[in-house]
């Protein structure tokens, strides 16, 4: 039997998440959407197979004289590059400078299409964009370049510190703006290029009030919760 100045013995229950974990697990979302990803998935439910909608958007990212009710899709010289690959596919844009047609602009937004066939000719299509890792870079390089001119000038340091941390914002501002501009731009894109199909309805299991989608983050939340409800049962 053991006495009351005996140490006490503490289990970790390996079901309960440690606090460090969760907190780096909710950092890491919220870096993840307001830094790396632009907004929230978009999910299109329609009739026709993964392999027809890769078609579909491979065809309509060229532009043809047949196709004149896309001919908006292609204003200002804008283009658009496609890539499929096992889960979907990969879509880039750019386009043609006002001051110098022959040039164009570079890729600033990444869209990742993910291509779900859930029942038989019916497919969900959920569009995940982020920004491009060097147009990342690009909006922090400038304030860095300024950041080192400022410290060495006389003024008060609250005023130099004030001064770099609008820098950095103005230019994450402004990037970030760009990105989303163009990441909807493909969204459009899309949307347009598989309008001719037949959105689908995938069917429910129970009531209503349990048909939820969630996103990733908030899925994770729900299904820990879920668990320690029923854990024990």
């Amino acid at each position: 039997m053991a006495s009351e100045t005996d140490p006490k013995i503490h289990v970790h229950d390996p079901d309960k998440p440690r606090l460090g974990t969760a907190l780096f697990k909710r950092l890491k979302q919220v870096v993840l959407r307001r830094v790396w990803y632009i907004h929230t998935p978009v999910v299109m439910i329609v009739q026709a197979t993964p392999a027809a909608i890769r078609s579909m958007l491979k065809t309509a990212a060229r532009p043809s004289v047949q196709r004149l009710e896309h001919r908006n899709l292609f204003a200002s010289g804008r283009r658009y590059y496609f890539q499929a690959w096992a889960e979907g596919f990969r879509m880039t844009t750019t386009h043609s400078r006002r001051w110098r047609y022959r040039q164009r602009t570079t890729a600033i937004a990444v869209m990742n299409g993910t291509l779900d066939e859930v029942e038989n000719q019916v497919t969900r299509i959920t569009l995940h964009s982020r920004i491009s890792p060097r147009f990342l870079v690009d909006a922090l390089w400038l304030p860095l370049g300024m950041t080192a001119l400022l410290i060495y000038v006389p003024w008060p340091p609250w005023i130099i510190a004030m001064s770099i941390l609008t820098l950095f914002a103005l230019s994450w501002v402004g990037h970030r703006t760009n990105v989303v501009l163009e990441a909807e731009e493909m969204v459009w894109f899309t949307q347009k290029a598989l309008e001719d199909l037949v959105p689908a309805e995938i069917r429910t299991l129970g009531s209503e009030a349990d048909n939820v989608v969630y996103d990733d983050q908030d899925f994770e939340e729900a299904w820990e919760k879920f668990y320690r409800e029923h854990r024990d049962e």
